[in-house]
């Protein structure tokens, strides 16, 4: 019996080195990357190794002696989701958009361009909220009702409106507010 045992034992001390042999040596020898892996066309997925998630995955992966192969599955099926979720954002987009008919593109780049006209870099963070033809065509009807400022702007009753550029958002919201009520007044 004590043969048969000591055979045991070799051969789980065997089987567990070669189980090792897929283990780095430090959590830090563990590659986080997408090797082999192909994103869907239309679609880019990137790896940051500095993302706040890669230390702990590691020292996690070590700590239970994951192979690197393993990781790089997890990786990769994590890769294959955010793929799928991408690209899906961008079809409802796209679908979206195309409901603004032949020239929506155009639609959709003269309000990008109109935007960044008025308010600069302040403005960027506006883009992202034009996923519908519904915000496209609600930013349209906006900038159709006042007029860029400029000395040759008009706000829509044939006089000059003001460059309200350097106006506190208070002064903005106050002109807007009588100018409104003049307009409903005439």
């Amino acid at each position: 019996m004590v043969a048969a045992d000591l055979a045991a034992l070799k051969t789980f001390k065997a089987e567990a080195d070669i189980r090792a042999q897929g283990v780095p040596e430090k959590p830090d020898g563990y590659k986080i990357d997408l090797d082999g892996w192909t994103a869907p066309e239309g679609v880019q997925v990137t790896i940051d190794e500095k993302h706040p998630l890669a230390a702990p995955v590691k020292d996690w992966a070590h700590k239970y002696g994951i192979h690197q192969e393993a990781i790089s599955a997890l990786v990769k099926v994590q890769a294959d989701y955010v793929a799928n979720e991408a690209k899906a954002w961008n079809d409802t987009k796209a679908t979206e958009v195309a409901k603004l008919g032949a020239k929506a593109q155009e639609r959709v780049d003269a309000v990008t361009t109109a935007i960044i006209g008025r308010l600069g870099e302040k403005g960027k963070p506006l883009l992202g909220l034009m996923v519908s033809a519904g915000v496209v065509e609600a930013f349209e009807s906006m900038l159709r009702t006042t007029a860029a400022p400029g000395p040759s702007a008009q706000n829509g009753r044939g006089s000059a409106q003001p460059d309200l550029s350097k106006a506190s958002a208070g002064q903005k919201f106050a002109y807007f507010l009588g100018a409104n009520a003049q307009g409903k007044q005439q």
